[in-house]
């Protein structure tokens, strides 16, 4: 279905219209996103959702610059701030149904959620890891960059098996590794070189294979879900100015929106579902540019969703977390919250 037209009601929780042509009108059922003050002031560059809706998020908390887990039960929040010894950030953070997860951050932090505590691993002091991911709290993948010298700005991939964590070959020819997304049967892994990323697929415990794809890209998320998988970042050079956003599987192909335009627009954050729908936050280019978006591709079609906040001016999104109905959406000092009507 070609859609022509979009107009959006924006009210708190309520649904967004789209308009096709002059005589059809469909309604999808995504509720309208609402950007609140956050009840512990920092910059949110993390997220995570689970299965029965306790939201999980990072923070480098205003005041004593401390790293922190924030949770919210959808009745009260709690947090638990780190001393700088044990990271000086936070930069992922993946939760399962029982409450059980990993977060990952500077210092060589890898930080176990296990019986209600987070318990600190560090198989490396001289890493910085930025990116997790998991099919279960026992089978996590995590990807970094060493510190001190003479590892130093060296990228380090670990995977976790067997209570312990394992270093893991690294492909040849590459500068560092961006993110990474592990599923049931695989996972792919954003492999960085100055001219442009490649994706790379997982076999066992070996990363080759790479996706072919049509334009030399710079990726910044990964995501995938119910045998789905995408990417989105933007063309390089940066000065070209042109979004991406690929499908990898079932099929590998380019649906990067038309609405907003391409040339206006790159992309910072992706969500996956299992049925192949895809939310993505779109962020313009040029200094200033404040108009960030927040859209939703059905599988055929590409929407903007209605958003509100108290400036009027949607801010930038990181990263997405959903569950059961609802979600959340975190970015620089600001967290959003979805909720399908």
């Amino acid at each position: 279905m070609n859609y022509t037209k979009i107009c959006a009601a924006v009210l708190s929780f309520a649904v967004l219209t789209i308009c096709c042509g002059e005589e059809e009108t469909t309604t999808p059922e995504l509720g309208a996103w609402t950007f609140f003050a956050p009840p512990y002031k920092g910059a949110w560059n993390h997220c995570d959702v689970q299965p029965d809706g306790i939201f999980w998020g990072a923070v480098r908390l205003d005041g004593s610059g401390r790293a922190a887990i924030v949770r919210f039960d959808g009745a009260s929040w709690s947090k638990r701030e780190f001393e700088p010894s044990v990271t000086e950030a936070l930069n992922a953070v993946l939760m399962f149904a029982d409450g059980s997860g990993w977060a990952c951050g500077n210092n060589g932090a890898l930080l176990e959620r296990r019986d209600g505590e987070w318990e600190l691993h560090r198989p490396y002091d001289d890493v910085d890891y930025y990116y997790l991911s998991a099919t279960s709290s026992a089978r996590v993948w995590a990807v970094g960059q060493a510190t001190v010298y003479p590892r130093s700005y060296l990228p380090v991939i670990l995977y976790y098996e067997g209570g312990r964590w394992h270093e893991a070959a690294k492909p040849s020819g590459y500068t560092s590794f961006g993110p990474v997304v592990i599923t049931p049967s695989g996972g792919y892994l954003v492999a960085r070189r100055s001219e442009g990323d490649e994706i790379l697929r997982l076999s066992g415990k070996t990363w080759g294979q790479p996706v072919t794809l049509e334009r030399s890209l710079r990726l910044y998320g990964l995501a995938a879900a119910g045998g789905y998988a995408f990417a989105v970042g933007e063309e390089r050079p940066s000065s070209v100015k042109r979004g991406a956003v690929f499908q990898l599987t079932p099929s590998v192909r380019d649906i990067t929106p038309n609405v907003p335009s391409p040339a206006d627009y790159y992309y910072r954050a992706a969500y996956a579902t299992p049925d192949g729908r895809l939310w993505v936050s779109a962020a313009p280019y040029g200094p200033g540019g404040r108009d960030y978006k927040l859209l939703y591709w059905d599988g055929d079609a590409w929407y903007e969703a209605a958003v509100t906040n108290r400036t009027g001016i949607t801010t930038r999104v990181f990263e997405f977390g959903f569950a059961t109905g609802a979600g959340w959406a975190v970015g620089g000092e600001t967290y959003a919250r979805y909720q399908e009507p």
